[in-house]
């Protein structure tokens, strides 16, 4: 029976992660390939990943998976291996999933090292930066003719839908049908307050006084950044005005309306970038100080973290980028086995870990080797 070929997805989000976590049929695999937009390297791609599928191809038959298993679980990449238009339209990286009869295919916008891994289950370590809540920011985009939302998580973005609650310009929030019903007391307290303004910065700071009691109705999440974009006066009158908790102190300069998605993404990551840097600092600093004073929550070992892991005991977890670390985990007896080299069997207890820690809704920080507090090649800051 040949496996249908999945259409390849652009993005990955929550629901996606939530099924790749759900183990589907044994075995599983999972390959990770850096990609390019243009230049030598295109050509390039292919020949890697066909690289890849023998790398697998090879781990699948040292598991045992039967000899007519092994060509239908890899036939959606050999199918790959020709085709030029799908290699034309890549993004940095290329994450595949394969299982029997099952197949996902996600063009990311992350450099991934190329690797080839068969298991029970997916390998999942790689796309943990991708889906790091603790890394996520809003930009407010704001003019006289147009208001836009954006979430960025790392290296996505999406547009949020205002919902009719948040007005979309200037325009639109004199024109409300009941604009004047809620602005009323505005209005009186406007005037009641001193300030000598024409009916034009009235009209600024009726707008602004709508979006920012609107805003709090709609943001995905009410801790995050909130970033705003913009030129003045408008963008003053809002700082003013805006009673939302964890504005960015610094702006995106220049017209919000010349600006796309991608362009906020990554202009507003320059200015909330230092919020996130000493966020993982400070957990750092936490952990370093429970490993000062011997504490045992501080935890260094993969026979400890992994079974706290599971057990949602993790608060945050420090694991390298690059690194695997092979062994056994008996889920039943909550033992660890530790092997300097892969044996049949094994999986990568490190994606282990770091996939059972966000599950639980712990802080995963998948970082350069170098960066990892304590000994190494784990760190992890427990609850209890």
């Amino acid at each position: 029976m040949q496996t249908t070929l999945t259409l390849p997805i652009d993005a990955l989000h929550s629901a996606d992660f939530a099924q790749l976590m759900e183990r589907p049929r044994t075995p599983s695999v999972s390959l990770y390939l850096p990609t390019h937009h243009a230049g030598r390297d295109v050509r390039q791609d292919p020949i890697r990943l066909k690289n890849l599928a023998r790398r697998a191809e090879e781990a699948l038959i040292a598991a045992g998976a039967r000899n007519g298993e092994i060509p239908e679980i890899l036939s959606p990449v050999k199918r790959l291996l020709d085709d030029a238009l799908f290699w034309r339209y890549q993004n940095l990286g290329l994450a595949i999933f394969l299982a029997p009869r099952w197949n996902r295919f996600f063009r990311l916008p992350i450099a991934f090292e190329e690797l080839a891994v068969v298991g029970d289950r997916f390998h999942l370590k790689p796309l943990l930066p991708l889906m790091s809540v603790s890394i996520s920011f809003c930009v407010l985009a704001l003019s006289q003719r147009h208001v836009r939302l954006f979430h960025c998580r790392n290296y996505g973005t999406q547009e949020i839908d205002l919902d009719g609650r948040v007005p979309r310009s200037r325009e639109e929030a004199l024109s409300w049908e009941d604009g004047e019903a809620r602005l009323n007391g505005l209005q009186s307290g406007l005037r009641g307050s001193g300030r000598n303004r024409g009916d034009q910065s009235l009209d600024l700071e009726r707008y602004c006084h709508l979006i920012d009691r609107g805003l709090g109705q709609v943001l995905p999440d009410p801790h995050v950044p909130l970033v705003l974009s913009g030129t003045e006066p408008l963008l003053g009158l809002y700082r003013e005005i805006s009673s939302y908790p964890e504005l960015a102190p610094s702006p995106i300069p220049g017209n919000p309306d010349q600006l796309d998605a991608d362009e906020f993404h990554s202009r507003g990551w320059r200015v909330v970038r230092p919020h996130f840097e000493r966020l993982i600092e400070q957990r750092k600093a936490r952990f370093e100080e429970a490993a000062n004073k011997r504490s045992p929550t501080a935890a260094v070992r993969l026979e400890v973290v992994v079974p706290a892991s599971g057990n949602g005991r993790v608060d945050t977890l420090f694991v390298p980028r690059s690194q695997q670390c092979w062994g056994r985990f008996d889920r039943e007896e909550q033992l660890v086995a530790v092997h300097p080299v892969r044996q049949p069997g094994d999986e990568d207890l490190l994606d282990l870990a770091a996939v059972q820690t966000f599950s639980h809704g712990g802080n995963v920080h998948v970082l350069p080797p170098e960066q990892i507090p304590g000994p190494g090649p784990v760190a992890a800051l427990l609850r209890y």
